[in-house]
Formats: structure tokens, C-alpha cells, sequence
């Protein structure tokens, strides 16, 4: 669990606490989210005002200090809800951007095709998106030549009964 500490004259609130939960290694937030998965939590900006702010954001500024200009804070353990300041580092948006990008891939890259069939470098064709230039699809190359067997056979067919 977080221990309430006092940092910048702003002891960290009962109620950010109250709305986390230990999870292994992990401190889960439990409040609310955006629609991004975020957790946030709503805090003062100013003396009457309040602010919905990104609740890893404030766990990291509490623990670790201000957030260096031009950085996103990254979770290390990889979990959108984690407010552990252990699993929180700064690094510059632009970096954070890439090594974001990086673990989408990794992680929404199948080990099969739709069909079962197993990617491996032999059984795999790389396609361009067209309208995602930096973006690539991977697909089955015995699916694909299935396809396109199929697609022969349905035109040759259908060409010798007219």
C-alpha cells in the first residue's frame, strides 16, 4: 500500500488511498477511469478549484517529485490502473511514444492465424497498410494461398460455363 506522505505542503489525500488496492506487485487503482483506462482522480488545482487528474501522475509527483517538462510518465509493469511509484518513470513523450507503440505490437501480435496455422518466418507475408503507411499487417501465407487458389478456381469456373 502507498504510505501517506507530505510532500510540497499537500499531504497525499485518505481518499486517493481508499481507492487503491495491492494487487501482487502492483497498486491497482480502483476509482474512476477515462476512456482511455487511465485512472483519475479528482484533486484541487487551485484553492476552489478542482481538476480530474491522471491518478499516476499524482502518485508520481507525490513520491518522486515534479514531472520533468515535455515527459509522460511510463508504467513499467505495463498497467494503465498502476499508481505504484515503483512502476512509474518519466521519459520524453516522444520516446514513450515509440516504446508505447513497441509494446502494442508485442502484445497484440498473435502466435496463430485465424485458421490455426502458426506464424513462423516461413508462414508469415508482411503487407503494407494503405492507409497506415508505418503500420503493417502480418498475415498467413497458406491461408493466403487458399485464398487465392479459391479465388482462381471460382474465376476459371466460372469463365468455362459461359
Amino acid at each position: 500500500m502507498i504510505p501517506k506522505i507530505t510532500l510540497l505542503g499537500h499531504q497525499t489525500p485518505n481518499n486517493f488511498l481508499i481507492k487503491t488496492q495491492n494487487n501482487n506487485q502492483c497498486v491497482l487503482w480502483t476509482g474512476q477511469q477515462n476512456h482511455s483506462g487511465y485512472a483519475l482522480f479528482r484533486y484541487p488545482n487551485t484553492v476552489l478549484n478542482f481538476k480530474d487528474w491522471k491518478a499516476h501522475r499524482l502518485s508520481y509527483f507525490w513520491f518522486k517529485g515534479p514531472i520533468p517538462k515535455d515527459n509522460h510518465i511510463h508504467h513499467l509493469c505495463g498497467q494503465k490502473l498502476c499508481v505504484n511509484p515503483k512502476h512509474l518513470e518519466a521519459m520524453h513523450k516522444e520516446i514513450h511514444q515509440k516504446l508505447s507503440h513497441l509494446e502494442k505490437t508485442r502484445k497484440y501480435c498473435p502466435l496463430f492465424c485465424s485458421e490455426g496455422h502458426q506464424y513462423t518466418s516461413n508462414n508469415i507475408y508482411v503487407q503494407k497498410c494503405s492507409k497506415y503507411p508505418d503500420y503493417n499487417y502480418i498475415l498467413c501465407k497458406t491461408c493466403r494461398k487458399k485464398r487465392s487458389l479459391e479465388n482462381y478456381y471460382a474465376k476459371t469456373s466460372g469463365s468455362r460455363r459461359t
